[in-house]
């Protein structure tokens, strides 16, 4: 199979299809808190692993990744958020423009 198909870990910090193998888990959190009108803050975390036997764990791959940004809410009626992020993992730090919400409701 083409390295792209296998499962991968894909957290913000950390680079795309870098941690990857037969199987792959994750679990991420991330909290906002709204402190100004329609300004509001974000921090997160998150942590993952890929590994190739799933009796053993043999050649896991974890990583765990950090960060936090700010978000202007553009839409009062649809919820609609936007913003920027900073994420920092152990292969350098990441910037990233954020356009919704990651979880059902904002």
């Amino acid at each position: 199979m083409p390295f792209y198909m296998r499962p991968y870990v894909s957290l913000c910090g950390a680079p795309v299809l870098r941690y990857q193998g037969e199987h792959a888990a994750k679990v991420e959190t991330e909290l906002r808190y709204q402190f100004w009108k329609r300004f509001s803050l974000v921090g997160f975390v998150g942590t993952g692993a890929a590994w190739t036997d799933i009796e053993g764990f043999e050649d896991e791959q974890t990583v765990t990744t950090s960060g936090g940004g700010f978000r202007y809410e553009l839409a009062r009626r649809y919820k609609l958020h936007m913003g920027v992020d900073v994420a920092f993992g152990p292969d350098g730090t990441a910037l990233s423009v954020q356009s919704g919400s990651a979880w059902f409701r904002p």
